[in-house]
């Protein structure tokens, strides 16, 4: 399937993976909808017992009632990226520990390239804060990247090329580093906001939130 870049392609584990679930679910057209509530609820969980490992049950219980009560979350991702959160979460988790684990990490950083090509930028985080056998992580990275590998080598390094071309792109918009970081709290702050049911809504809305649960 085309990204909405151009020119350049998701892996097929997304494909794989739905045509199974299709066929569990006999093909029926909820089944979409389906998984990604599935998605959403096993990151809710996730988020609970990763910020109680962290950082107690304090902690677990506030990031996931802020999760839970969230007209924002996984709202506007599309089936395919829904899995990302999920996946980001636990590359942290396991970034976090003591003991590094090259081997979850490559799966995790694999996959996750399946699903979007920004996941590349999850190779440079993993370096820069963990120490791990190199070899082990980008051999496990390869083996669940292969398919977009061989893809690349049978059209001439499409993939390649159309990502550098990407990358190379400009415009003419001078930067102002002052002006961005103004932009960039400013957009957090109303990310963080916008996580919130409105005051007259806040405790209807946490009722049958509570008893739809």
């Amino acid at each position: 399937a085309p990204t909405s870049t151009g020119g350049m392609f998701i892996g097929p584990f997304y494909n794989y993976f739905m045509a199974s679930a299709f066929w569990l679910g006999k093909m029926s057209p909820y089944t979409v909808g389906f998984v990604n509530n599935s998605w959403a609820v096993i990151t809710l969980v996730m988020i609970f017992f990763v910020a109680k490992k962290l950082n107690g049950v304090l902690a677990a219980a506030f990031s996931f009632f802020l999760a839970l009560l969230s007209f924002q979350f996984l709202n506007h991702l599309p089936p395919l990226l829904f899995p990302l959160p999920l996946i980001s979460l636990l590359i942290y988790y396991l970034l976090a520990q003591k003991k590094s684990k090259p081997l979850l990490l490559g799966m995790l950083a694999g996959v996750a390239l399946h699903l979007h090509f920004t996941a590349l930028f999850f190779l440079p985080m993993i370096f820069f804060f963990k120490t791990l056998k190199v070899g082990l992580f980008l051999g496990t990275v390869f083996l669940f990247s292969l398919p977009l590998f061989i893809f690349d080598l049978r059209h001439s390094f499409l993939l390649s090329k159309n990502f550098f071309i990407f990358l190379s792109q400009k415009n003419d918009l001078e930067f102002n580093f002052l002006s961005q970081l103004g932009n960039s709290l400013t957009n957090c702050l109303g990310n963080l906001s916008s996580l919130f049911f409105p005051a007259s809504l806040f405790l209807p809305g946490f009722f049958i939130s509570f008893l739809l649960i």
